[in-house]
């Protein structure tokens, strides 16, 4: 966790919450949520580790299996989900 230090993309994001002027409760919100998404993968690597050593392994190569058996479905759905939050985004400012 330690060696996930933010770099240019969290600062990208961190700018990106402020251009939009949010109160500085939904501000402390976004960043709050942001923060969770961006640790969540070394605090689950952490718990892991932590919790289930010598397992970690065992849980990525079935991660990766299963990854791999639904790239197609991952990469649609991400798409999409993708394509609507920009058009929604767009259609807000529109307006």
């Amino acid at each position: 966790m330690v060696t996930h230090v933010p770099g240019l993309i969290y600062l990208v994001a961190l700018n990106g919450i402020a251009a939009d002027h949010p109160r500085p409760t939904a501000a402390a919100i976004e960043v709050l949520l942001y923060n969770a998404l961006w640790f969540a993968i070394p605090f689950a690597a952490f718990a892991l580790a932590t919790l289930r050593p010598g397992r970690g392994p065992e849980y990525l190569d079935r991660g990766m299996a299963w990854a791999r058996e639904h790239e197609q479905v991952l990469v649609v759905v991400t798409f999409a989900l993708l394509g609507v939050y920009l058009i929604v985004k767009g259609l807000v400012q529109l307006f």
